[in-house]
């Protein structure tokens, strides 16, 4: 007798009781059904919980009337303070979570480390040099132009020099 091909060699459904004599000449057997666990659908892998806080303000010590941004730094999904400066974000306890505002520094935490408060302290910077210009596609011509101008009146100037 030959090695069996489970279901493969075998004419008629795969999974059979009984067989006829070529087919179990051939060497079919009967196949046991696989019993796999149900598909459970719209259970999420990865469930996110609302995380809120109140973000004040160092200076003044009261909440931030302006809004304060909260980004979560592992899904990039982020949201503002409203006007009463609480925020409310979806997240994994194990998200970092990075709040900024300008003029202060950021605070970055784990979500699951987020306090009901959290201060953002005052940051400042002095600046070395600040420069101030405009880009100009024309800005080449321009400077040409100034510079064709200046030639025929330095020009215009040295021949009135020559005249006199």
């Amino acid at each position: 007798m030959s090695n069996p091909i489970l279901g493969l060699a075998c004419p008629g459904p795969q999974i059979k009781t009984t067989f006829s004599p070529k087919e179990k000449q051939c060497g079919c057997q009967t196949m046991q059904p696989t019993k796999l666990p149900p598909i459970k659908y719209g259970d999420p892998i990865n469930t996110l919980d609302d995380y809120s806080s109140l973000i004040i303000d160092s200076i003044t010590g009261n909440a931030f009337d302006t809004q304060v941004h909260i980004l979560n730094l592992n899904n990039g999904q982020g949201t503002v303070t409203g006007a009463n400066g609480q925020f409310v974000i979806k997240a994994s306890p194990s998200d970092q979570l990075k709040i900024t505002h300008v003029g202060y520094g950021e605070v970055i935490v784990t979500a699951s480390d987020l306090t009901d408060k959290i201060v953002l302290n005052e940051a400042s910077e002095n600046l070395d040099e600040v420069v101030i210009g405009s880009k100009s596609k024309n800005g080449g011509l321009v400077l040409l132009g100034l510079a064709a101008v200046f030639a025929v009146v330095y020009a215009s100037s040295d021949d009135d020099k020559k005249s006199s």
